[in-house]
Order: C-alpha cells, then sequence, then structure tokens
C-alpha cells in the first residue's frame, strides 16, 4: 500500500504510519502500547489508532535536553528472567 501524505496528515495515524512518522520499528509502537506507554485509541482487539497531536505533545515530554539526565524508567522485569552476568 503506497502511503501519501493524507497518512501522515490525519487526525487520526495507524501504527505503521505512527513507525514512519517518528522513525520508529513498528515492533517497537506495538511494544510500547501493549505496555500502556504511549497514548493511543483501541476500537478492537487488533484496532488501535494514534491521534497525531497527542503522539507529538507525547515525544515532546520525552525530549531529554542535552546536559541533563533523562528520568528514570522503571521497566518491570518477565518473571523468571535475571539480568546479564
Amino acid at each position: 500500500m503506497p502511503s501519501t501524505n493524507e497518512d501522515i496528515d490525519s487526525k487520526y495515524i495507524n501504527a505503521s504510519t505512527a513507525a514512519r512518522r517518528y522513525g520508529l520499528p513498528i515492533g517497537t509502537i506495538h511494544a510500547l502500547v501493549s505496555q500502556g506507554r504511549i497514548p493511543h485509541v483501541r476500537l478492537g482487539p487488533r484496532f488501535v489508532r494514534f491521534e497525531v497531536a497527542e503522539l507529538d505533545a507525547w515525544f515532546e515530554q520525552h525530549r531529554v535536553h542535552a546536559g541533563t539526565r533523562p528520568p528514570r524508567v522503571n521497566q518491570a522485569r518477565a518473571p523468571g528472567r535475571r539480568g546479564r552476568k
């Protein structure tokens, strides 16, 4: 399916368009959705959309400026997994 500027200029976009827009792998977008870490609208089990204005604001909130330390993100590990030695 060819991409158009209309895809990127829409108020709501799908995961593949979000991935292209922000230069992220589609798997990262899916992981952020499943972890509840990125704003999205779920209209069904496999039907997820993103509001462009909300994503833009979310990315701005996560901007790290030079010379500052980013806030520490608490990432839960899967049960039974241990850190590398």
